[in-house]
């Protein structure tokens, strides 16, 4: 059964925007996480809106019926525009959120313009690498090493701190934090979380990437990240060339594999070049 998935929307001007933008977080980040950028994007973009959603297992969105993955992040997306008439225009997932936006692309009509922000549209490839080697799985490893609660959300960021996340990320890792009998603890099931993650590192949707369903597909990378290797943006940048008005590869130079925390600036001019007017 789909999860009934929370959301933030920003939109300016007269009356309900008839088209929207889906930002998507990757794993253990939520909507707030985009809920700034999504008020510039907005505020620049007139007649479009913008929804930051929660995932399944993030924020305050529910949790939803095992088996979890990206799939059933598809249908709860699917689920959610529905009930809401929602008419999805374009979609820009972050990590994790990427492939869901990859395959909302294909099941929801008129969808026009994608965002791929720092990931790998083919499988995880751990060959020569180690666990240390992928931001996300070492700060899963931190917050099970981590206390299991906290007294403020300044400690929580310090100790984030001390395992070796920047003050931004770990600020809005720290956004599932809820109180709890005076209190913060992170109110997340983590291995069902590393499983949602698990399944989004075997999927392959290069064919959705070399055949794409929308009209725009756009690749944005962080210039310091290792996540998306060096054969994978070499394939995408010679798909690019081959088909540059379908397909497109940035590099964002002195940004990690949070963009959209170490450059929100230049993600910004990226997204409203992209997004069509």
């Amino acid at each position: 059964m789909p999860a009934r998935l929370h959301y933030i929307s920003r939109y300016f001007g007269d009356g309900t925007p008839s088209r929207w933008v889906v930002l998507l977080h990757g794993i253990l980040g939520s909507g707030s996480n985009w809920a700034q950028f999504a008020s510039d994007l907005a505020r620049r973009k007139p007649g479009w809106g913008l929804l930051a959603v929660d995932l399944r297992h993030h924020g305050r969105s529910e949790t939803g019926s095992a088996p979890d993955g990206v799939a059933a992040c598809v249908e709860d997306l699917v689920a959610l525009c529905k009930s809401e008439r929602f008419q999805i225009g374009a979609v820009v997932g972050h990590s994790f959120g990427s492939k869901i936006a990859l395959r909302l692309c294909a099941e929801i009509p008129g969808v026009s313009f994608c965002a791929s922000v720092d990931a790998d549209p083919g499988p995880l490839s751990t060959e020569g690498k180690v666990r240390d080697d992928f931001p996300v799985l070492r700060l899963l490893d931190a917050l099970r090493q981590g206390p299991q609660q906290y007294d403020s959300r300044e400690d929580f960021v310090t100790e984030m701190s001390r395992a070796g996340f920047a003050e931004g990320i770990a600020g809005w890792v720290g956004k599932n934090l809820k109180r709890n009998e005076g209190h913060l603890i992170l109110d997340l099931d983590l291995d069902r979380i590393e499983a949602m993650l698990d399944d989004h590192h075997r999927l392959d949707l290069w064919g959705l990437v070399e055949s794409p369903v929308c009209d725009r597909l756009e690749f944005y990378i962080g210039g310091k990240s290792r996540v998306v290797p060096e054969s994978s943006r070499k394939r995408l940048a010679a798909l690019a060339q081959e088909n540059p008005r379908r397909i497109g590869m940035t590099v964002v130079e002195d940004a990690g594999h949070w963009i959209h925390v170490d450059r929100p600036e230049a993600l910004l001019e990226l997204l409203l070049s992209g997004i069509p007017d």
